[in-house]
Formats: structure tokens, C-alpha cells, sequence
């Protein structure tokens, strides 16, 4: 009932070649200072995408743009106020990694060391789910974290047999 797994996909960009790898897992950890710098750059980086796209074109979807916008930077002041989500540690969790130069993974099929794609997915939840909130090594970070009695992790997983809800 405390075991889960998951699902760690790695992708060679020099062959195209996916491995797959399903580990067990007894609880999650969540470094809340990168999730929470993670985010942020994720929001700005999203938030100057859409001021490119307003200054470049003027159509429809620029109400609907500015209304993104608005909400973004509202999780931006969040973020920046040590406010951080329980999804947003989730999001980060899952985040495609790219291995470059020094970095990058040994290939078997290639034979060489290959820049690379890599991520993880939930695969599947224990009944309990344990997450560890860390806070860093040795530093006073505080952080205001949102949670709620029942989690909805059906957008997390790559995986969901019959299209069921996972909470």
C-alpha cells in the first residue's frame, strides 16, 4: 500500500531510440527552491512568449492572451512571495531534461555518448502516498505550501487505463 512506480523515459536524439525504465517507489521528494525557481521561469519564459505574439500580431486570441498573462503574473507573485503549489511539485517532478556535452548519456545503440531526452512519469500511485517537501541544505527557506484533502493526479500520469480519474 506504499509502493508506486514510475515511469522514466529516455530518448537518444542522435538514433531516435526510447528506453523505458519502471522503478518502484516508497515516496516522492520534492526540492520546493527549484520547484519554486523552476515555475517562475517557466512562467516569465511563457509570459514573454505571449507579449512576442501580442507585439507581432494583433487577432483574436489576444483577449485571450492577456487573460493568461494577468493569471501568470499572479502565480508569478506567488512564487516570488515563497508561495508554492503542491501541483507545481508534481510539474516539476515531470519536466523533460535535456543531457548535452559532458552530460550526455551513453547510448547502446550508438555507442557513444549521445546528447539525450529524459523524463519521468507516474506510472502508477501507492494507496498512501508519502511526498517529502524538502527544504534545502541548511538554509532558512520558507515556503508557504497550498494543500488539499484530495489531490487529482490524473493530469500527471502518462498512463491511465480506461480513462479513469486518479485522486
Amino acid at each position: 500500500i506504499f509502493y508506486g512506480v514510475t515511469h522514466t523515459i529516455t530518448n537518444c536524439l542522435g538514433c531516435g531510440i526510447y528506453k523505458h525504465n519502471f522503478e518502484a517507489f516508497f515516496f516522492l521528494n520534492f526540492p520546493l527552491e527549484e520547484v519554486r525557481k523552476y515555475k517562475l521561469q517557466l512562467l516569465i519564459n511563457q509570459n514573454l512568449m505571449i507579449t512576442n505574439q501580442n507585439q507581432m500580431n494583433m487577432n483574436m486570441n489576444q483577449n485571450f492572451n492577456n487573460q493568461i498573462f494577468q493569471q501568470n503574473l499572479f502565480k508569478i507573485q506567488l512564487l516570488q512571495n515563497n508561495q508554492v503549489n503542491i501541483f507545481d511539485c508534481f510539474e516539476y517532478n515531470q519536466k523533460i531534461e535535456i543531457f548535452t556535452g559532458e552530460n550526455a548519456m551513453y547510448c547502446n545503440t550508438c555507442r557513444m555518448q549521445k546528447d539525450s531526452n529524459y523524463a519521468t512519469y507516474l506510472y502508477s500511485t501507492p494507496l498512501i502516498l508519502i511526498l517529502v517537501l524538502n527544504r534545502g541544505h541548511g538554509t532558512q527557506f520558507k515556503v508557504k505550501m497550498e494543500f488539499y484533502a484530495e489531490l487529482n493526479l490524473t493530469n500527471f500520469f502518462e498512463f491511465r487505463p480506461n480513462n479513469e480519474s486518479i485522486i
